[in-house]
């Protein structure tokens, strides 16, 4: 029986010297600067992956005030943006990219 614990207890030990092989997902960076404003935002996406996305920004009442679809293949985009006509408030830039959403939220004063 305890021939039979050391052998566990060996396989064990081997499989902890082979970790798994995980490829780092591809970076996805949503900037939104500067936060607080009261002037034009800037929306800065870094898309390490080179896919498609839709960027979405909502007002405080949560309608869609801007909306802009980037094909695939430019890995840095921005994107100006004037909140003026929109009143003041929480303002979230959303991202959409194969079916993962990514959001920020802004200021406007």
């Amino acid at each position: 029986m305890k021939y039979l614990y050391a052998f566990l207890f060996a396989s064990l030990l081997w499989s902890c010297n082979n970790p798994p092989e995980i490829e780092p997902e591809p970076a996805l960076t949503l900037v939104v600067y500067p936060n607080p404003t009261a002037e034009r935002v800037r929306i800065h996406v870094e898309n390490d992956a080179l896919h498609e996305f839709t960027l979405q920004i909502f007002d405080t009442d949560g309608e869609a005030v801007f909306e802009q679809y980037v094909p695939g293949g430019n890995p840095a985009n921005s994107f100006d943006f004037d909140p003026t006509p929109f009143g003041t408030g929480a303002f979230h830039a959303v991202l959409r990219m194969n079916g993962s959403v990514y959001t920020k939220k802004f200021m406007i004063l």
